[in-house]
């Protein structure tokens, strides 16, 4: 571990490693405990589904409370039968339900996602050393450690941290992946992106666009292997799915939806609970209450793209921005923390992504790159994803950060 960690590094390097680690937990603990609600019982659909399971209402989520659609855990309800999300992060919350002291709880759950998010860190920092520099390594750590999204985003109770880590290991594992076949390597790159399909569905865009690269740069046989080591994985969440709903539901049932809050005339991103609370009651409250909620929006967004699909390319313009530039609908995107560290980011990463020849040696980072813009351009663009998608990128920050300090340093002789 010592080894993967400094390879041949020299005492400086590892001193300013160690530094990086210090202050990555200890600004996360300080955000944890200075900023967070920790009395706070809600954990987004994920938490509600754990608490279902733990009251043995089953892997459900939605019910009707008189008024509408509610997804809070009631005591008292009766959820329908629920695959909107997928299962990777309830399965991580569930273990922390049996604490029944709020408080306890989370400090439980948000400092384990301050060690995730420290592997994250140093997982970056081997991946960068590895494949890009040793000094551009130093630069992608302090960036995982100190990018104030980053912090910020140990304290949500969603599976970024969870995500980040698994998405730096993946491309760990497909960069040293051998043109000869090898099982060994086959089943454990399978895992890792079945494991991160369960985290965030829309990953299998990316893992059906690795099987292609990995047919095209391997081989046919390597490629064909790690397919179906993903969909072997897969398999048990989709036989659950099946015996629930009667019909192949092979992720989620949230595909409408989001589809829905993406070409709406409620705004991009939009919830949409008027709309739910208004057409949600005529349907059915049995185990098909989501696979008919999802064609519900899925025909309202069809019906809104065939009335003016001139619109709707202009809107997926406007997402682009969103997501690559700044989105002034979401206070989150106009926080200063946020988008100032975000366009230096940006400039950084064209700067690295220039001298290290992307396009023909990290062509990898850059399909995961174009693979988040089409989902975002589909759907709708928020803050987190593009998030998500920055652990890519920051490989490349660190390198531009390199060739501008060489620069300054050729132009100031020092």
């Amino acid at each position: 571990m010592v080894r993967l960690l400094f390879g041949n590094s020299t005492a400086g390097e590892r001193k300013q490693l160690v530094v990086f680690i210090i202050l990555c937990v200890l600004l996360r603990e300080a955000y944890v405990l200075l900023f967070v609600d920790l009395s706070s019982d809600y954990y987004w659909e994920y938490g509600e589904i754990a608490k279902n399971i733990h009251a043995g209402k089953g892997y459900s989520l939605f019910y009707f409370d008189g008024k509408g659609m509610a997804l809070r855990f009631n005591p008292s309800a009766s959820p329908a039968p629920s695959a909107y999300m997928p299962p990777g992060y309830v399965v991580y919350l569930f273990p922390f339900f049996y604490v029944e002291d709020v408080m306890l709880r989370n400090v439980m759950i948000l400092f384990s996602q301050i060690g995730i998010s420290t592997l994250g860190m140093l997982a970056c920092y081997v991946f960068t050393r590895r494949f890009f520099s040793p000094r551009a390594s130093l630069y992608a750590a302090a960036i995982s450690a100190l990018l104030p999204e980053f912090i910020y985003v140990t304290s949500s109770f969603t599976p970024t941290v969870l995500f980040h880590l698994g998405v730096i290991v993946l491309f760990y594992r497909l960069y040293d992946l051998k043109r000869d076949f090898h099982v060994k390597d086959c089943v454990l790159t399978g895992v890792i992106c079945a494991a991160l399909i369960y985290l965030r569905s829309e990953v299998v865009l990316f893992v059906a666009i690795v099987v292609v690269y990995l047919a095209r740069k391997s081989n046919l046989k390597t490629a064909a292997s790690v397919a179906f080591v993903v969909m072997l994985f897969l398999l048990p969440w989709q036989v659950r799915n099946y015996s629930v709903f009667d019909q192949w539901v092979p992720l989620t049932t949230n595909f409408g939806l989001n589809f829905f809050r993406g070409h709406s005339d409620a705004g991009y991103g939009d919830r949409a609970e008027g709309y739910l609370s208004a057409e949600a009651p005529k349907i059915a409250y049995d185990s098909q209450l989501e696979i008919e909620l999802n064609k519900l929006y899925l025909r309202t967004a069809r019906e809104v793209i065939v009335a003016d699909p001139g619109r709707e390319v202009g809107n997926s313009l406007v997402k682009l921005m969103n997501f690559w530039i700044w989105n002034p609908d979401d206070e989150r995107a106009t926080n200063p923390l946020y988008f100032i560290p975000w366009l230096a980011m940006l400039i950084l990463a064209v700067v690295g992504m220039v001298h290290t020849s992307a396009w023909r040696m990290h062509m990898l980072p850059l399909l995961f790159v174009a693979c988040s813009t089409l989902i975002a351009i589909l759907f709708f663009a928020l803050p987190r994803y593009q998030t998500m998608m920055k652990i890519v990128l920051v490989p490349f920050v660190a390198v531009g950060i390199e060739v501008l300090r060489q620069k300054v340093a050729a132009r100031w002789h020092f």
